[in-house]
């Protein structure tokens, strides 16, 4: 039986106690190609049986196919993050963050580190409250529930078309994924991009090592 969607509105991040396990981000373009769902889904997979579980964002494209791979019994210890606009109807469990110091918080990391280059821009546009709120939520997604005392994840694995995964080579181009690069990177945490071939085939063969992985995931070759 599938269990209830749990949709948790978190007005005090203080409160919430976070779970034991790790965590990876698994993020990226809404234009992710389709030959890439499967992959994604078995990262998730895989990587939920060694004890890392998803931290993702509920938009189409990379973030659902990384959330498909979600197994049922682990549901409830995922961290997927929403905009008040993106709440998933998915079983597993979902979060939006009410509590205005935490998102504070975000905005001036966000502001003190240069994560966006047009950032005072869309803060004082009225007509961007989604993208400021789609940018905040990226910050949740590297840092965790409680970015006040932060549970960092592992590593980041993202779908981007330029295959950016340094400060170098993350740009405008990158796309709305780069917040969540760039708060990677700023926190000394690895990013892998499925566009960039030396990660594709370092993954790749990652997850080919698990034999009982029930996702089915087409030959390298066929990336290319």
């Amino acid at each position: 039986m599938t269990k209830q969607r749990q949709s948790i509105t978190l007005r005090d991040v203080s409160n919430y106690n976070q779970t034991a396990f790790e965590y990876f981000t698994g993020v990226g373009s809404q234009k992710t190609p389709v030959k890439f769902k499967s992959l994604m889904a078995a990262i998730t997979y895989c990587c939920s049986k060694i004890g890392i579980m998803l931290r993702s964002g509920g938009a189409k494209g990379a973030d659902l196919f990384f959330e498909s791979g979600i197994p049922q019994s682990d549901y409830e210890y995922s961290e997927i993050i929403h905009t008040d606009q993106n709440m998933s109807k998915r079983s597993y469990r979902t979060f939006k963050i009410k509590d205005s110091l935490a998102k504070m918080e975000a905005m001036d990391f966000i502001q003190k580190n240069s994560i966006h280059e047009n950032w005072e821009n869309i803060i004082n546009n009225s007509g961007a409250i989604f993208s400021v709120g789609a940018h905040i939520r990226n910050i949740f997604q590297v840092v965790g529930l409680n970015i006040f005392t932060p549970k960092l994840s592992k590593f980041l694995i993202c779908y981007t078309p330029d295959g950016a995964s340094t400060l170098e080579t993350v740009s405008e181009s990158t796309g709305g994924t780069r917040t969540a690069i760039r708060t990677a990177i700023t926190h000394g945490i690895p990013v892998f991009n499925l566009a960039n071939k030396e990660h594709l085939t370092r993954i790749h063969a990652w997850v080919s090592r698990f034999e009982d992985c029930p996702i089915k995931v087409p030959p390298l070759i066929s990336y290319f």
